[in-house]
């Protein structure tokens, strides 16, 4: 005999509470999987600003080594004329022997 018009009814809300159910359980998926995607992104980007952050600062540190270097080699240039202003010796490299500094 043919269902009765309540059960086809019945039978066509179980249908499509499965397919509800199915289908929240799919996008409930694609929602974490979005999310883990969205998470690796993120973890991403910070990598990649705090590298570029490691570069700014290991360059900023070269440039103040040089920095430093140029004024400790300006500071004993300096410190060099002072002694030959005050008519004191030069040793020089190539011989052993003292010279007597140069008067400007």
């Amino acid at each position: 005999h043919l269902p009765s018009v309540g059960q086809r009814m019945l039978t066509d809300a179980e249908q499509e509470l499965s397919t509800a159910k199915r289908q929240k359980m799919l996008q409930d998926q694609i929602d974490r999987r979005n999310e883990r995607i969205a998470s690796m992104q993120r973890a991403q980007e910070r990598q990649a600003a705090l590298k570029q952050k490691e570069e700014t600062l290991a360059r900023k540190v070269k440039e103040e080594r040089e920095r430093l270097q140029a004024l400790q080699d300006r500071a004993a240039g300096l410190q060099g004329m002072q002694k030959v202003r005050r008519g004191g010796y030069l040793n020089t490299l190539d011989t052993d022997t003292s010279v007597p500094a140069q008067s400007a």
